[in-house]
């Protein structure tokens, strides 16, 4: 099940996105986010670590990236405000995005 926006829906809405592999969405430009532990999603990396952004040479086609991007928290866009309209307003338990509310 897909979870969140579409790559599609994030070029769309032409606002700062993130997804949680390392990748960021801005400037119309897809951005991959290098941390000195390395390139591994699930590692953890440490506050104080430097951090380096470069454009990515991926597309967005790629597996695992076409869905699962947020927007942040109150975001206006329309693909966000649609969430707001969904029966039994779904919006207030998921959260902005399709993020889960704590």
């Amino acid at each position: 099940m897909a979870e969140g926006l579409t790559f599609e829906q994030v070029k769309k809405a032409r606002v700062f996105a993130w997804h949680g592999l390392h990748y960021i969405f801005a400037n119309d430009t897809l951005l991959r986010v290098l941390t000195s532990v390395g390139l591994d999603a699930k590692a953890s990396a440490p506050d104080s670590a430097p951090m380096t952004v470069r454009p990515s040479s991926l597309r967005g086609t790629e597996h695992l990236l076409d869905d699962g991007w947020h927007h942040l928290d109150g975001c206006t866009c329309r693909f966000c405000a649609s969430h707001e309209h969904q029966p039994g307003n779904a919006a207030e338990s998921r959260g902005c995005c399709g993020r889960p509310t704590a």
